[in-house]
């Protein structure tokens, strides 16, 4: 429902080497998730591939941590 995505918090991580999903594709996501009124949606570029490497990861944890 509207009311649960608006409490929801997400954390988009891509990297600089994805093969798969382009930048302008991993920033419209994040975008598409914003407007559905999200509380909070981060998005990082890592230097890595595609998914989390241990930076992003270890970022998500700590952006996760300081969420109410």
């Amino acid at each position: 429902s509207k009311s649960l995505v608006r409490r929801m918090v997400f954390f988009v991580s891509h990297g600089e080497r994805d093969s798969f999903v382009t930048k302008a594709q991993s920033l419209g996501e994040a975008e598409a998730i914003r407007e559905t009124g999200a509380k909070e949606v981060r998005h990082e570029i890592h230097s890595g591939r595609g998914g989390l490497n241990e930076e992003s990861l270890g970022a998500a944890l700590d952006w996760f941590g300081g969420q109410e």
